[in-house]
């Protein structure tokens, strides 16, 4: 039976439920359409789907964080598999995210380094998805390896890292990641935090001119990190 994945009305009625879903493409213009694949649909038919309507997807995979709802652009059912091109709405979960989990799921290593920036941002929202966000810690020192912050999305990569491991999730922006420690319960203290190589993560960071982040970068994220946890810079 296809229960992983379940499509609803917005008013909560059950539209079709199956087994897999597949990021399929990006390739339209338009922020925000992407194509889906649905696998082990238990309907022969999608008439009860509505283009131009809106949907929710829910499934309990993920601890749930993998809901979203979407606005259907375009559908097709052929050999039992549904191609859906949809608008969808904004939340944590990028598109992309399933391929990362997919493609590095047994990995150890910072997969992220060398990604480009739109990469990152899906290895970020693969790492909300797989970890969610926590409220304990296990240890109270912490390193963040500078020669790994390159960019900005790589410093909020680094620190889930640091803190949590592969798929360790510390937030994707500043906000995030300063609730995040506010609400941080550790169980040996004071978190400390080791950055090492500072002045090459400066450099590396001065170049990538992201205009997501017109203030000095390094400079806020230290304020952030000084503000919840001892920072010890090298």
């Amino acid at each position: 039976m296809g229960e992983n994945y379940i499509i609803y009305s917005l008013e909560d009625e059950l539209i079709f439920s199956f087994d897999e879903l597949v990021e399929c493409s990006d390739f339209s213009n338009e922020i925000g359409v992407y194509l889906y694949v649905f696998i082990g649909s238990n309907l022969h038919s999608i008439a009860p789907i509505k283009i131009g309507c809106t949907y929710q997807l829910k499934t309990a995979l993920y601890g749930g964080r993998l809901n979203f709802n979407f606005e259907v652009i375009d559908i097709k059912l052929e050999q039992g598999i549904v191609y859906c091109t949809i608008k969808k709405m904004l939340d944590k979960y990028v598109f992309g995210a399933l391929s990362v989990i997919n493609g590095y799921s047994n990995s150890q290593d910072r997969i992220w380094h060398d990604m480009q920036l739109s990469l990152k941002r899906k290895y970020l929202s693969a790492a909300y998805l797989i970890s969610g966000i926590k409220n304990s810690l296990v240890k109270n020192q912490i390193i963040l390896e500078g020669k790994y912050v390159t960019d900005p999305d790589a410093f909020f990569c680094e620190i889930g890292y640091g803190f949590f491991g592969m798929y360790g999730y510390m937030g994707s922006n500043f906000e995030e990641l300063e609730e995040i420690l506010a609400n941080l319960l550790p169980q040996t203290g004071i978190i400390n935090i080791i950055w090492t190589d500072l002045a090459q993560s400066q450099l590396m960071i001065n170049n990538t001119q992201d205009f997501e982040y017109p203030y000095e970068f390094i400079s806020e994220a230290q304020y952030v990190l000084r503000e919840y946890c001892h920072l010890n810079l090298r």
